[in-house]
């Protein structure tokens, strides 16, 4: 082997490394967001099933709601935060950006669930 070739070996080694760097740095920032967007959704979803539990047992939770939320001071208040928060929810779905196996049904895009119930 010529001197060329020695120095164009340590050269590729040396490349090999700094791109596998390059790379690790890269893949580690994208789990990360991942990870970082993942325990938002976790702690919203878990918000959204706190004020479900104080939907049910008003009576019981008005105080520590109005505590934690002092805008929210009726039943009808707490529904419409509901509705609004499963209306987001329910759009972020349908738009793609939330998981793609969805455990919902399959529903045409722009199209909402019935949403005609009694509270």
């Amino acid at each position: 082997m010529t001197t060329q070739e020695i120095i164009s070996a340590i050269g590729l080694i040396g490349l090999g490394g700094l791109l596998k760097g390059v790379l690790d740095f890269f893949i580690a920032d994208r789990k990360r967001k991942s990870e970082t967007k993942h325990q938002f959704k976790e702690i919203r979803y878990k918000s959204i099933i706190l004020l479900c539990y104080a939907y049910i047992n008003f009576n019981k939770e008005v105080t520590t709601l109005v505590v934690h939320r002092p805008d929210i001071n009726s039943r009808e208040r707490l529904f419409n935060e509901l509705l609004d928060k499963g209306l987001k929810v329910w759009k972020e779905i349908m738009s793609g950006s939330s998981l793609k196996k969805s455990p919902l049904p399959p529903f045409r895009k722009g199209e909402l669930p019935n949403l005609n119930f009694r509270h």
